[in-house]
């Protein structure tokens, strides 16, 4: 007969097969989990086991996005879930992201400080309402911080500020700040390597000191620009709105040296809008004090029948001696003022100014002497070349187009010329 009683052992053994696989899982697996949940399914965890009772209360990332909250509820519902949630947290929080239009200035004061005393590192505010919220002065002196976003908001630096010493990353979008705040701000981060300033107001003389900066954003309006950023590595300028022009004593400022001068390791340059019109104002040098050896690929919001914006153009082509790739967006004036197809023309000799440049894109190309000129110029400079892109703004049929190219000498006996 067989003996169907079991051990002791084996009764003991048979509960810890009923556990579940997650709840045996270390800490910060957990709380990678947790993170990765929507705010609100987080916290409903707590109800699975007693494992999971307290798991979201020590989570290191919170993330409140009302969205996700049903437009019938008040926003004071959304307040006090936020105020729920800090109180009850007993971690610290690495990293804070509020998306909301919803949020009265009063409200989010106490909860910056809070993160100032739960070593916050990662602050994402972004505040879709018409009147800019104050960032209190708590914030400053967060000394953990590594990654900065704020939108639509209003920066003071206090008296005391000492810098942080830790950011990498500041990203800015619809904030208010003066050219001093801005330029304090920056050279008080001696590790910032990417920054980026849009739609920005309250500063029109930028200075940008960053040692370490290797990438920049600069979308808005301003009147004058100034970067220190020996090191920077891409480049997105978008000047809105026609850039001033200046009288100086004696004509010795260039916009182009102050604004291009002191990048020597550019890889990646857009200049757009309106930004090659300011860089055209001043004395333009026959060349830069520093040589783009390392920039690859040029993006130029370009008017080629405005000579000056046209000299600026080439200055750049000729401190750019490794350029591998060209994209150009032309603009067009009703009436050029000066011609400037015999500018190219008179260019077209010289030393091959594009030694490297195997990809070049021409956008909006258009049936304009001054288009079909510098065509030519850069087939005749460019030995690499590969291939030249060419799309159609209101151009004459293609085979007319076509024959006319063909007839352009060619530097490189590879090149493909695409008209689309």
């Amino acid at each position: 007969m067989i003996n169907m009683k079991k051990s002791k052992s084996e009764r003991r053994v048979r509960p810890a097969l009923n556990l579940d696989m997650i709840s045996i899982l270390p800490k910060d697996i957990l709380d990678k989990i947790l993170v990765r949940l929507p705010l609100r399914d987080a916290i409903r965890t707590s109800s699975l086991s007693r494992t999971w009772r307290h798991a979201w209360a020590s989570m290191p990332a919170l993330m409140f996005i009302d969205d996700s909250i049903p437009s019938n509820n008040l926003d004071a519902k959304f307040l006090l879930f936020v105020d729920r949630v800090l109180l009850l947290h007993n971690g610290p929080i690495l990293k804070f992201h509020l998306s909301s239009n919803r949020c009265s200035h009063v409200a989010i004061d106490p909860w910056i400080v809070v993160l100032s005393r739960n070593g916050i590192q990662e602050l994402v505010l972004d505040l879709g309402y018409e009147e800019r919220y104050k960032v209190p002065s708590t914030l400053f002196f967060c000394q953990e911080l590594k990654h900065v976003e704020l939108s639509h908001c209003i920066i003071e630096l206090p008296q005391m500020f000492k810098g942080f010493s830790l950011l990498s990353t500041l990203k800015l979008s619809r904030t208010t700040l003066t050219d001093k705040g801005l330029e304090n701000l920056v050279s008080s981060c001696p590790v910032l390597e990417n920054l980026s300033l849009t739609n920005f107001n309250g500063c029109t003389h930028l200075k940008i000191h960053a040692p370490k900066l290797q990438v920049l954003m600069i979308i808005g309006f301003f009147e004058d620009l100034h970067l220190g950023t020996p090191n920077l590595v891409v480049a997105n300028i978008v000047l809105d709105g026609e850039a001033h022009q200046y009288d100086v004593a004696g004509g010795t400022k260039s916009n182009l040296i102050q604004a291009l001068g002191s990048i020597p390791a550019i890889e990646k340059l857009e200049i757009r809008e309106y930004f090659l019109v300011y860089l055209a104002v001043g004395s333009l040098p026959e060349k830069l004090p520093t040589t783009f050896n390392c920039l690859r690929k040029l993006t130029l919001d370009i008017n080629l029948e405005v000579l000056e914006e046209t000299m600026t153009a080439l200055c750049l082509f000729q401190n750019a001696p490794n350029l591998e790739e060209l994209e150009l967006w032309p603009a067009f004036e009703e009436t050029p003022v000066v011609p400037v197809g015999k500018f190219w023309k008179l260019k077209m000799h010289q030393r091959f100014p594009f030694k490297h440049l195997r990809n070049v894109c021409l956008n909006s190309f258009a049936d304009l002497e001054a288009h079909f000129e510098f065509v030519k110029f850069v087939l005749n400079t460019a030995p690499m070349l590969k291939k030249m892109t060419l799309r159609s703004h209101d151009c004459p049929e293609e085979s007319k187009v076509l024959r006319k190219l063909l007839q352009f000498p060619r530097a490189s006996k590879e090149v493909e010329v695409i008209y689309v």
